[in-house]
């Protein structure tokens, strides 16, 4: 009985979990996070650029490693 409990005391801690971490965004990073989404998404590489760090770096998902200029002649094309 107490296992069973002590699962769903857990599980209600994780639901709570995520919107303490929400909360703790600055509200200046979450719009400049969003600024950069659109940019991605409306291919703004001038916004892009100047909201992204100059040692950026992301691997693909299909195990493609790019810099950040990689990633902004992408965005240009």
């Amino acid at each position: 009985m107490f296992r069973r409990s002590g699962l769903w005391l857990v599980f209600l801690s994780a639901l709570m979990c995520p919107p303490a971490a929400a909360a703790q965004i600055p509200a200046e990073l979450r719009e400049a996070m969003r600024a950069r989404d659109r940019a991605v998404a409306l291919a703004d590489a001038v916004t892009w650029d100047r909201l992204t760090a100059d040692d950026f770096s992301v691997v693909q998902e299909n195990g493609v490693f790019m810099t950040k200029a990689e990633r902004l002649a992408e965005l240009k094309t």
